[in-house]
């Protein structure tokens, strides 16, 4: 990692495959400045417990890189240049058609010209250690809490 950033994990969590997954806040470019055109990204991490003996957490890799904010394509500059900033990620909401696939990962937006400060969310697919992937043709897969 080339530049020094707080890393900011999300919760961990349990997946279908009984694994705890968790993820640290990067940038895309793992350069050692920003601006960074690629955005934000997520480092995907595993472990077969989430702490104590027999825990091993160990790195899979980028689970999602992002520079979309909810504003990007309709004001000017408003792409993510950054790392994201306080993130979340959680699924398994009751209710859902897919069955707990559809995930959700916030974040609050940093480094866009636009929109700093404000809570955005994108909603996709991932399960079991795989990326998150977000549908960009629905209109309602990115938006912001407030």
């Amino acid at each position: 990692f080339n530049r020094p950033l707080p890393y900011d994990p999300v919760r961990p969590w349990k997946d279908y495959d009984g694994r705890w997954y968790s993820t640290i806040a990067m940038d895309g470019c793992n350069l050692t400045s920003t601006p960074c055109v690629s955005g934000g990204r997520e480092v995907l991490w595993t472990s077969p417990r989430l702490h104590g003996p027999g825990a091993n957490w160990t790195m899979i890799g980028p689970m999602f890189t992002s520079n979309v904010t909810v504003l990007s394509g309709f004001v000017e500059n408003a792409w993510l240049q950054c790392e994201f900033i306080t993130p979340d990620f959680f699924g398994g909401l009751p209710g859902d058609p897919l069955g707990g696939k559809t995930r959700v990962f916030t974040n609050n937006v940093g480094g866009a010209g636009c929109c700093s400060g404000t809570t955005g969310y994108y909603i996709g697919l991932q399960s079991n250690g795989g990326p998150f992937v977000v549908n960009w043709t629905d209109p309602n897969a990115v938006g912001m809490i407030d």
